[in-house]
């Protein structure tokens, strides 16, 4: 896509901040991207929450078996690390 077909798409705004400088505001009104309404998204989000969780305490399961394994540093860590991408 060019420069020129997407220029259209913006508007440059003018406004006083609270300092009483004048700055200036680039606002996109074109309609090939738009955000999504963050009221319909929060049934789907606290289904996420809980099986997130559900996930994460299945994740830990094996940790509550007393085995030689979950002693031993390199069998450990690997899963230590694992575990911080279920956190995010």
């Amino acid at each position: 896509m060019s420069k020129k077909n997407s220029l259209s798409d913006y508007t440059v705004v003018d406004y006083v901040d609270e300092k009483g400088k004048l700055r200036t505001k680039v606002i996109y009104e074109g309609d090939k991207f738009y955000w999504s309404d963050k009221r319909k998204s929060t049934p789907f989000a606290a289904i996420k929450l809980t099986l997130s969780i559900v996930g994460f305490l299945i994740f830990l399961l094996p940790t509550l078996f007393d085995s030689s394994a979950m002693r031993t540093i390199y069998v450990v860590m690997p899963f230590v690390f694992n575990s911080f991408p279920l956190l995010a």
